[in-house]
């Protein structure tokens, strides 16, 4: 167990080294301490490259949302914009029209300045060319999305108690109630479909699981598929061809038949018979089923699809990775990776064992990969020219890019996952890793918090942070990030960059509050990191900054490597098609002479749970 050098700093190391005087400006500010406010801008404007570049834009965009203009006497200012060379403080009229020079003790105006017109300021528009403009229009947007962002996290959806639900409806089933069973699998069916449609083929592929058609008295039926108006049941035969209507009082019997299946004139986007909304359903719900009783099975080398029904009433999926060398008398170590945020409907599947190439590693080095799947969903919140995008995203109060759903959490999702995987390999209870890229990388330590004593380690590609996860304090996890220097998709200093920010920030408006440089802060301090941390730039294409062991309480080390000219990728020599080079377009090409996945693995198998 290493020790921290000293007693934990009153101010904590920041990557970002600026990062403590922009708190430190806000709160001067809103201590009414306007002169030492000034004074540190002024020094702050100076260390950020003289007040230009996205550094600085960043941190006057903090500083503005951080302080309350009107309660410190500048209701007629819409944003504070620097210092001017005499000391004065410059702020913006509410029309973004004139520079407002104040006094930096009594903060009221000595004289003003006209701005160029603000015509360039429309939100996809191209950049102005005025960096102050530039400038203007950063704090301003920042703003209106991290109170969007506040409003999401202080809004989850639904509110409901679908876990219940669903439990009651099961047991009903299965102790003969029908008539019960199908009336509350009616409101079900009826509430899902108002909140949104996934959550429904969810549930009712959790109900399917868990029921038994046969003893039931629906010989014929393979699944249930819903409920009708007229309160009778709608099943699907074995081979999903044809929906059957059945009585809850009689179920044996078949009413009416009718086609299921749907099939498409030469492939146009049409189709000529069955129901193609229930037909999806029940071919999505299928592999579910499939994937349960895959489930209930041994697991031996090779790639597993399983299913399991959760806590929450839900029926979900996660893949693993079992290496040929796998010997179940002696325990191995397993890799978890969870994905990024992803549009589309199955697109994570395989995404990070095409990212990575870690099952490879796998092989040769001998430990299990386990990737599981955020859901699937389509709200209000994610939109481009108004259009809805269904997405991929991880779902837990605090964490995630997206609108948080209160009746389920990814934590509890992998701690259940992670359960089964126990149970049916010999998983190293000492070597249990997380890894995560992107929005995976921000909330692998959120899921670390809540299992704690669980895992050994978390390594993470281009993570970030939001400052609403919970961090795995006094746990002691090695920790390592891959940042860099030229990521378009999550900068370093926080926010999105120009070409990419309508696109990403109307997609996931909770970037508004993203600081990649904090996930490395919060990690250090969660292990009770002390001092200053060793920077070692001794290679030319990077940066690699080191809590060592001996400077942290836990005794396990905090790393950042900070590549140079890397980009928003997992970085690695791996053949590309050109659907990789167009997403590469819009996140990033990946660097060839660094595999970062391999050092993620070496690192963190460095290091073992104590007992």
């Amino acid at each position: 167990m290493g020790t921290a050098s000293g007693s934990q700093d009153s101010q904590p190391y920041h990557l970002d080294p600026t990062r403590n005087k922009v708190e430190s400006v806000i709160n001067h500010f809103n201590k009414g301490e306007s002169q030492d406010a000034v004074r540190e801008l002024k020094a702050l404007e100076q260390m950020d490259n003289h007040g230009t570049g996205p550094v600085w834009q960043r941190h006057i965009a903090l500083i503005n949302a951080g302080v309350d203009l009107s309660k410190l006497g500048m209701a007629d200012a819409d944003q504070i914009l620097g210092v001017d060379g005499d000391g004065s403080l410059i702020t913006a009229d509410k029309k973004l029209m004139r520079e407002q020079f104040r006094s930096p003790d009594s903060l009221a105006i000595k004289h003003q300045n006209m701005i160029m017109p603000m015509f360039p300021a429309i939100e996809g528009a191209m950049p102005p060319a005025d960096p102050l403009l530039d400038q203007m229009i950063n704090t301003r947007l920042y703003k209106e999305r991290l109170a969007k962002s506040n409003e999401m996290l202080s809004n989850s959806e639904p509110q409901d108690k679908s876990a219940e639900q669903v439990k009651s409806i099961i047991q009903d089933f299965n102790s003969g109630n029908l008539v019960k069973g199908a009336e509350a699998l009616k409101r079900l069916q009826s509430e899902d479909g108002k909140v949104e449609p996934e959550l429904w083929t969810r549930h009712i592929a959790a109900i399917n699981a868990n029921i038994d058609l046969k003893k039931m008295g629906m010989n014929g039926a393979s699944q249930i598929l819903s409920v009708d108006e007229r309160g009778r049941l709608i099943t699907a035969n074995a081979d999903l061809s044809k929906e059957q209507v059945r009585s809850t009082d009689a179920p044996g019997k078949v009413l009416e038949e009718r086609d299921l299946k749907t099939s498409s004139f030469y492939g146009l986007p049409f189709t000529h018979k069955g129901d193609a909304t229930l037909y999806s359903q029940a071919t999505e719900v299928q592999s579910l089923l499939q994937e349960a009783d895959e489930a209930h099975k041994p697991l031996t080398p090779g790639d597993h699809r399983l299913s399991f029904t959760t806590s929450s009433g839900e029926q979900r999926e996660f893949d693993v990775h079992v290496p040929p060398g796998y010997d179940p008398s002696k325990p191995m170590p397993a890799f978890y990776v969870l994905h990024n945020a992803l549009m589309g409907g199955d697109v994570a599947h395989g995404e990070m064992e095409h990212e990575t190439q870690i099952n490879e590693k796998a092989d040769k080095q001998g430990f299990v990969v386990v990737y599981p799947i955020a859901e699937t969903h389509e709200n209000d919140a994610n939109t481009i020219l108004g259009s809805k995008f269904q997405y991929h995203s991880w779902n837990s109060r605090g964490a995630g890019m997206n609108v948080t759903y209160g009746n389920y959490d990814d934590v509890d999702y992998i701690k259940e996952a992670s359960n089964l995987v126990d149970s049916k390999l010999n998983i190293d209870k000492s070597a249990r890793y997380l890894l995560g890229f992107s929005e995976g990388g921000e909330f692998a330590p959120h899921v670390a918090a809540g299992m704690p004593g669980y895992w050994a380690g978390v390594g993470v590609w281009h993570p970030t942070r939001l400052g609403t996860e919970r961090a795995p304090d006094g746990d002691a996890l090695v920790y390592a990030q891959i940042t860099s220097e030229k990521d378009g998709m999550l900068p370093r200093y926080g926010g999105t960059t120009d070409m990419l920010d309508g696109l990403i920030a109307g997609l996931y408006p909770r970037l508004a509050a993203s600081e990649p440089t904090r996930a490395f802060d919060r990690m250090a301090q969660s292990q009770g990191a002390g001092g200053t941390p060793q920077v070692d730039r001794s290679r030319p294409d990077r940066v690699v900054t080191t809590f060592t062991p001996e400077q942290t309480r836990t005794g396990r080390p905090v790393i950042d490597v900070d590549m140079l000219d890397g980009e928003h990728a997992v970085d690695g020599d791996i053949p590309g098609n050109t659907i990789d080079h167009i997403i590469r377009y819009f996140t990033g090409r990946k660097l060839t002479n660094f595999d970062s996945t391999q050092y993620l693995i070496d690192t963190m198998l460095k290091y073992r749970k104590e007992s």
